[in-house]
């Protein structure tokens, strides 16, 4: 039996492919590591123009604007669901690997903070790329209040980007043993799992204080599980703005 569910396992890997959504490279079609990457861009811009203004801070931290402005743009953004996000034993919200040049962001963590939070993350984490901070808060804490303003600014000024400021819901389809497809289109199961996720991004997209939610996009992943009952099962991901 273990010989025949390790086969089975195998040939589902190689037909549906990486299980992470394919995260290679920069960030591919990844939302979550596009938001990341797009919301550590524009701080970098709002650096640039606070060092203008008052440069105590970074003096304090031994780091230009230009450099975060610079790593923004060429660090490498992945994300993972959260049993492949745990540091020390403890699940995380993301991690940074300074000798990757890569952040690696939580989804399950990324879907349930709001605009600020998230801004906040990418500010520490592309610190813990620089060697700003890695392991404290400390430098993070002392640019609190600049990051408070320009969150505001930001959310405002990219609110028209198509991959920024987005609303998540995930929901998961398990097929009947019988279908041939995993995200086969048109079953009762997976037309629930997608209203599931848009009730979810809805309600998100609402609670934000936004007006007209809009759907931007319902994707469908096939995944593999060991623990969750069945074998194969459909992600459903809706990206609402």
């Amino acid at each position: 039996m273990k010989t025949l569910l390790l086969l089975m396992m195998l040939a589902s890997s190689f037909a549906f492919g990486r299980s992470d959504g394919g995260n290679e490279g920069g960030h591919g079609g990844d939302p979550y590591a596009l938001e990341f990457s797009g919301i550590a861009k524009a701080i970098g811009d709002k650096l640039v123009q606070e060092e203008t203004r008052s440069g105590a801070a970074f003096i304090k931290w031994k780091f230009k604007a230009a450099d975060f402005q610079k790593s923004a743009k060429a660090i490498r953004y992945t994300s993972a669901e959260s049993d492949d996000m745990v540091l020390r034993g403890q699940e995380v919200d993301a991690i940074n690997f300074p000798d990757q040049n890569l952040i690696k962001v939580n989804r399950a963590r990324w879907r349930e903070l709001n605009f600020r939070a998230r801004s906040q993350l990418v500010l520490h984490e592309v610190f813990g790329i620089l060697g700003v901070e890695r392991d404290s808060f400390e430098a993070s804490l002392d640019f609190k209040s600049f990051l408070a303003n320009a969150s505001k600014e930001m959310e405002t000024e990219l609110a028209d980007s198509s991959q920024m400021n987005l609303f998540y819901g995930l929901c998961q389809s398990f097929p009947a043993l019988g279908d041939a497809s995993t995200c086969g289109s048109g079953t009762d199961k997976l037309e629930k799992a997608q209203i599931c996720a848009t009730n979810q991004a809805e309600a998100k997209c609402r609670m934000s204080g936004k007006g007209g939610c809009e759907i931007l996009n319902t994707s469908y992943t096939p995944k593999m599980s060991t623990t969750a009952f069945g074998l194969r099962y459909c992600e459903v991901l809706v990206l609402m703005k």
